[in-house]
């Protein structure tokens, strides 16, 4: 029978970024946004070109939790990401800590950040926490050991002035949980361990009284901590995976005697033959919690096809989606290989993001393609959260950063604006979608269900550049609302950027939509509409 639409009641406020709002039909959304016709206005001559695909989701029967840990992000003494962006001071002017611009703090509040890894990166096996603590007077500024070789525009001189205490404080202001990586290059096992004790012991200890002197008598309860980067990095000590894994277990030791409550996360790497994997995970298995995982596309950084192609390179750009599940599957399989039986360990994939060439660690940009990819990714991440539960996105701040921001002024990349879509309407269980035909249009969809089953939300990326994707919607075990939220990313150009000039070209676009649903013994289903290149949030409440 044809379902009538009736209004949904209040819902629970959201924080958003520029949108518009109204009710409307998915037609008269896409018409009022400009979006009609996108294949023919991204460059294709002619009519725009169209396809059919179905999706279907069987709604009660929900699989895994999908943890927020999933939407983490990173943050390093790199490039313009902490000196020149983070931080920052300008004299007369208020700040967050006394060097933060507010209106940074403010755009990172909009991704809603659920971790954020610090000081590193390579950066973290040169790096001595204790140079970080104490007035900031008396905080001397020391040479980028990892990065500054590259020269100081990459590897600007360290202040000091954001350090330990300074982090954490800016992770509870944006509400995210720190993630700190212990030095394991250049480092100690005491010297990790002393700072385990300084974030997370009480008063009564030697380091737990320094933190309270420095003004923070509460533990600041650091629960992630990496041993180490990437070991087996020459820019982290270059180590053998059986050096690195007799030392992991030296520190370990120590660390876990300062706190024994912490999550310890030992250093992988995606090489194809897994060698280096299979001997951490068997020599530290015992005592690790996680397998860091990282990967970065393109693999050459500089080389497309001879020469850089950034701006016109497209559909080869997704082929990273593949490249970084490779990569955490290596981690999967080690683990469920030589992993032990009588404990759990899963894998953080915690740097991971487009790189297209090396100077992007100085500041970057990222267009709308770049923003469907990190959307595809999110889909993927939700479907392996049960054995990825963590991941980072590198970087958050200008070091091939989605956001921007420097004395010009701040403004999210599309990517960011993925970020702020997945975090606000991600719910709590993964429901498997199921395409068809067996040749499925270019599209990348994930779904997720509350707990008690009365919310849904839909997660579509049409990756097509030129094509609109027609697509219909079957739902078992649950019949929805006619009135939906949907929330559109899209833009006729699929190479275009935000910039300084124009900060919101592209940005989330939400309205209350009327669908036309049809139901019949618990199943529904509905036609939409999906244009080329977009990212396309439906969610729904039962009816």
């Amino acid at each position: 029978m044809r379902i009538v639409g009736r209004v949904v009641g209040p819902r629970r406020p959201r924080e958003r970024g520029n949108f518009r709002e109204g009710k409307m039909d998915r037609r008269e959304l896409i018409s009022v946004l400009g979006l009609a016709g996108a294949g023919m206005a991204a460059g294709r001559p002619g009519q725009a070109a169209s396809a059919d695909a179905q999706i279907s989701i069987d709604c009660a029967k929900p699989l895994h939790k999908i943890p927020q840990t999933i939407y983490g992000h990173f943050i390093e003494e790199l490039g313009k990401c902490i000196q020149g962006g983070i931080w920052r001071p300008v004299k007369g002017t208020e700040q967050f800590l006394g060097g933060v611009p507010w209106d940074l703090v403010d755009a990172i509040k909009k991704i809603r950040p659920s971790l954020i890894r610090y000081p590193g990166g390579c950066f973290a096996d040169s790096y001595h926490w204790r140079d970080g603590i104490g007035p900031m007077a008396e905080r001397r500024p020391k040479p980028n050991w990892a990065w500054g070789r590259f020269g100081k525009t990459v590897g600007p001189e360290v202040s000091n002035q954001f350090g330990t205490d300074e982090f954490i404080l800016f992770c509870r202001e944006v509400g995210a949980e720190p993630m700190l990586t212990a030095n394991v290059g250049q480092g100690t096992p005491e010297e990790a361990a002393a700072w385990v004790e300084y974030c997370n012991g009480s008063q009564s200890t030697k380091w737990g009284a320094e933190r309270a002197s420095n003004g923070h008598k509460q533990p600041f309860n650091v629960r992630y901590w990496f041993v180490g980067n990437e070991m087996w990095n020459a820019l982290d000590g270059g180590f053998t995976a059986q050096r690195y894994g007799e030392r992991y277990l030296e520190f370990a030791k120590a660390m876990r005697a300062a706190d024994p409550e912490v999550k310890l996360i030992a250093s992988g790497w995606n090489d194809a033959a897994n060698a280096w994997n299979k001997k951490v995970v068997e020599l530290t298995g015992a005592d690790a919690d996680y397998l860091s995982i990282h990967s970065y596309y393109p693999p050459s950084l500089i080389v497309v096809d001879g020469e850089l192609k950034r701006r016109t390179y497209y559909k080869r750009t997704f082929g990273g989606l593949e490249s970084f599940e490779k990569s955490i599957n290596l981690g999967i399989s080690a683990i469920e290989k030589w992993g032990p039986q009588n404990r759990e360990i899963k894998v953080t994939f915690d740097e991971w993001n487009l790189w297209y060439y090396f100077t992007e660690v100085i500041q970057t940009n990222y267009n709308l393609r770049d923003g469907l990819f990190v959307a595809s990714m999110l889909n993927r991440l939700q479907r392996l959260a049960d054995k990825v539960p963590i991941a980072n996105l590198a970087q958050m701040v200008n070091c091939i950063g989605i956001i921007i921001s420097d004395q010009r002024g701040t403004f999210l990349t599309p990517s960011a604006w993925a970020f702020n879509l997945y975090t606000q309407y991600t719910y709590d269980r993964f429901l498997k979608p199921e395409l068809s035909p067996e040749k499925t249009p270019d599209l990348e969809v994930s779904a997720s269900r509350s707990e008690k089953g009365d919310k849904l939300s839909l997660f579509i990326v049409n990756k097509e550049r030129y094509k609109d994707i027609n697509a219909t919607i079957n739902l078992a075990g649950f019949v929805p609302d006619q009135e939906a939220e949907i929330a559109l990313i899209q833009h006729n150009d699929p190479m275009k950027y935000n910039t300084f000039a124009e900060p919101n070209a592209i940005t989330p676009q939400i309205a209350k939509t009327q669908l036309t649903i049809t139901s019949q013994g618990g199943k529904s289903s509905f036609k939409i509409q999906l244009p080329a290149h977009s990212i396309n949030v439906i969610s729904f409440s039962k009816i």
